[in-house]
């Protein structure tokens, strides 16, 4: 690999290290190290230009393409010399599978820990470097992820992560592993997954570690129940012997990302990020947080010092609006502070923070910014901008402090090269710029070393406006789970309840609303405790190593019987077809899919490539629900094999036109519902689709879509079942005689009523007016000798009065009848 060596200005030595994407940096014994991760792939050089219709250069074929090598992951780490150069990286590991840190551990003399995870083989596994010696950490088949490390005064490491507690449960569970001076495991636990040590019955994700001068070490995590999250904190005193945990976090909220350090005079300093309750009132994922600090005696748990401007430990982060020009904008802009990262050090507390500008739903860049904490004040009254470059948003940084009093910053940066669809490239950082619809080049690892302004004792002036939730937020809503279980036809069912089109900060499109990767994932586990989800987000503006980070958290979510990851993405190239979501569940179709869909003007041309490059089966296919997305002629490229539903509900609200065209055009699809970006004053906050599924799994989701064995519902739970001639909804049959259709339904509050629909029209309302029932209805004026298809829509109450939606509404798949 190439290393560029850059120092732009006295107070800044600054290293790119290039298609690095995360990281972590560790000052030991006076020498800075530097562990980061790549994705290595010179896919770009094949392109003429980086924009949206991805063209090839001249001489370059699509097969070209296809053949290309694939992306390798790998994990360096290297030390700085004494004249800032990078001295002798070693690769650490590489392969085509993800990886996730890696993360850096120190203490004392000793060269520092790296520590990471990957896929082997054989199944998942955590490993632990230092000066050229290996070892595995833990392993299992199940994922292992978000691993934190911390070395204590004897030279122990200590490696905490998440994972699933069981393949039969849906939470997360903490575990910690030992190693000693000799890199030998201390077992603590008969278990060889690890020793257990978060809260029984509470889900816990983001664990963060860090050794205090008396030998201990503490780990602090997010702690989920009951769709909230608080911090709690943990300390070891050995390996293996584990405290009662404490709560630095006690008030309603949505706390995140703790992150630890302790101090010189040994007091334990906390920091996180905390968000309005997702769901409810709030359905943006990013659009408002705070960041909060809490100083805790090490001896009793209770408060220090109070760090914050009030009682819930708010740091003194700007968010009101400020005035901002750029070459392109002149607005005000909102600040969204996110993954905050505490240090300690000799020039006082520093917190660090990834800065989200925002105005909107629009994002305007990121960069990391610090405010300290010296004595007992905020030292510095604005905080100050550290990072130079801009990045992924919600990939590892890391910061560490030299005996001068620098700042080490590792973090991932990249090239906004131009707009969607090419043209004039934009201004690149510090100058702002709107986050829309780019593709990225030159991705890197950023090293920069910064000066910190100096400053007197002052008391910052210019505070965050502290994210404040109300009883009414997270009051629980009015509804009854419905029957999940079903007997049809001697077929035992299962209802599973899901979202297929939703949008990360990666689509660079809603940004300031959409939220990271990771955060979707805690929405679709913790929040919505939904059954199954896919990202989708925007193929045409993702490069190669943002499409794998997503890839990545799915396959991280796999594994029990919680949340069945689909992987998808979404198209949005400019045709008859409009937008449309594409899924798949089996890893090894994701390159061919890739290069099929961006080489592809049109959809058919899609078709045509799948057909020849791809198994039946293992890609499916749902167009976006918007009506202005489809142009005449949208039916003409329909492909039942590939394209067994379509949206008909989304946020924006019920979109059964587009499905109404393709029925009457002969296309047989059944319906989904999906939230799409879920922006704020939506009709409905979110939508799901509902699965009729033999097994419980990722593939039988993916079967069940195929089946067309589906429903949509404007958000609620609903339990909705159609079936006529012993056929079920999605499926094909003949009747003798007057139709007799059955509707099985059970609502989360009271059914108001069932419309029954043929081809398209209504032709009868039937009253409900209790929560489950099964309606029937027999359809006199069906004309004999045709065909016709069938579908119901069920009407229930709202599941939280005075809030959207303002009713829950369900749409089943039609049925098709031959009529004798």
């Amino acid at each position: 690999m190439s290393v560029t060596a850059n120092r732009e200005a006295s107070s800044t030595d600054r290293i790119e290290l290039p298609h690095g994407y995360a990281g972590d940096v560790a000052v030991s014994s006076g020498t800075v190290w530097v562990t980061w991760a790549t994705c290595e792939t010179d896919e770009l050089s094949l392109f003429a230009e980086v924009n949206r219709h991805w063209p090839l250069r001249p001489g370059v074929d699509v097969e070209t393409w296809r053949q290309h090598p694939p992306a390798e992951m790998a994990v360096y780490a290297a030390r700085l010399s004494a004249d800032g150069e990078l001295s002798s990286p070693q690769q650490l590991t590489a392969g085509q599978s993800y990886l996730q840190g890696p993360v850096l551990a120190s203490s004392g003399n000793q060269a520092p820990w790296v520590a990471w995870g990957e896929y082997r083989p054989d199944g998942y596994a955590l490993v632990a470097w230092r000066e050229g010696r290996q070892q595995i950490v833990a392993a299992s088949p199940r994922p292992l992820l978000l691993a934190a490390a911390a070395v204590d005064n004897a030279g122990r490491l200590c490696v905490v992560w998440q994972a699933w507690q069981r393949p039969d449960e849906r939470t997360f569970a903490l575990y910690a592993c030992w190693l000693d001076g000799e890199d030998d495991h201390i077992r603590a636990s008969p278990d060889p997954a690890g020793e257990p040590i978060s809260v029984p019955g509470e889900s816990s994700w983001s664990p963060a570690v860090a050794a205090a001068a008396d030998g201990s070490v503490w780990c602090a995590w997010e702690s989920w129940q009951g769709g909230g999250s608080h911090i709690l904190l943990r300390r070891a005193t050995e390996p293996g012997q584990w405290e009662e945990s404490i709560a630095a976090s006690t008030d309603m909220g949505l706390d995140l990302e703790p992150s630890l350090a302790v101090d010189p005079e040994g007091l334990l300093w906390v920091a996180w990020s905390r968000s309005p309750q997702w769901g409810q009132v709030n359905h943006s994922l990013a659009r408002a947080r705070s960041v909060h600090v809490q100083v805790l005696d090490p001896h009793t748990g209770g408060q220090a010092i109070s760090a914050g401007y009030d009682e819930t430990g708010a740091a003194p982060i700007p968010a009101s609006p400020l005035q901002v020009e750029s070459s392109h904008y002149t607005f005000e802009q909102f600040i969204v502070p996110m993954a905050p990262r505490v240090l300690a050090g000799a020039q006082g507390l520093r917190v660090l923070y990834r800065a989200l500008h925002t105005r909107g739903n629009s994002v305007f860049g990121w960069d990391l910014r610090a405010i300290t904490h010296t004595g007992d004040v905020w030292s510095v009254p604005v905080p100050e901008r550290l990072s130079t470059g801009v990045g992924f948003p919600d990939t590892q940084y890391g910061i560490a402090e030299d005996g001068d009093g620098g700042l080490w910053l590792g973090y991932h940066a990249c090239d906004l090269p131009g707009p969607r669809d090419g043209g004039e490239t934009p201004p690149q950082p510090p100058r702002l710029v709107r986050y829309h619809k780019h593709a990225v080049t030159n991705s890197r690892f950023l090293v920069e070393r910064v000066q910190p302004t100096a400053g007197g004792a002052r008391t910052s002036r210019v505070r965050q406006r502290p994210v404040v939730i109300s009883a009414s937020e997270v009051a629980p809503p009015l509804a009854a789970p419905v029957p999940r279980d079903l007997d049809f036809n001697a077929h035992r069912y299962h209802l599973l309840f899901g979202d297929l089109h939703r949008h990360s900060l990666y689509s660079k499109c809603q940004a300031a609303n959409d939220g990271a990767v990771l955060d979707h994932w805690r929405w679709a586990v913790e929040v919505a405790q939904l059954d199954f989800y896919a990202l989708t987000d925007h193929i045409d503006f993702l490069s190669q190593e943002e499409w794998q980070h997503t890839n990545t958290a799915a396959t991280l979510m796999d594994g029990n019987a919680g949340v069945f990851p689909l992987y998808g993405f979404e198209w949005t190239r400019p045709s008859a077809a409009g937008h449309v979501n594409f899924f798949y569940v089996d890893a090894d179709v994701a390159r061919d899919l890739r290069v099929a869909v961006l080489t592809s003007p049109q959809i058919g041309d899609i078709w045509d490539k799948l057909d020849a490059w791809l198994p039946s089966g293992t890609v499916l296919a749902i167009r976006h629900h918007r009506q202005q997305h489809a142009r005449p002629g949208a039916t003409d490229s329909f492909a039942s094999r590939y394209e067994p539903v379509i949206e008909v509900m989304q946020s924006r609200g019920e979109a059964i036109i587009l499905a109404k065209r393709f029925l009457q055009a002969g296309c047989r699809v059944g319906f989904a519902g999906a939230s799409d970006h879920s922006l704020p004053g939506a009709p409905f906050p979110s939508c799901l689709t509902g699965v009729w599924a033999e097994a419980q799994s990722r593939e039988g989701v993916f079967e069940a879509l195929r089946q067309r064995c589906t429903f949509a519902t404007n958000g609620p739970k609903m339990r909705v079942f159609l079936s006529a001639a012993g056929v079920p909804m999605g499926g094909e049959g003949s009747v003798a005689g007057t139709p007799e259709l059955h509707v099985d339904v059970a609502g989360t509050t009271r059914v108001d009523k069932g419309e029954f629909f043929r081809d398209g029209r209504l032709i009868h309302v039937e009253p409900v007016a209790q929560q489950q029932a099964t309606v029937t209805f027999r359809d006199e004026r069906s004309r004999r000798d045709t065909t016709a298809y069938y579908y119901v829509r069920v009407v229930q109450q709202a599941e939280r009065p005075s809030f959207r939606p303002d009713y829950g509404v369900a749409y089943s798949s039609p049925v098709w009848l031959a009529i004798a």
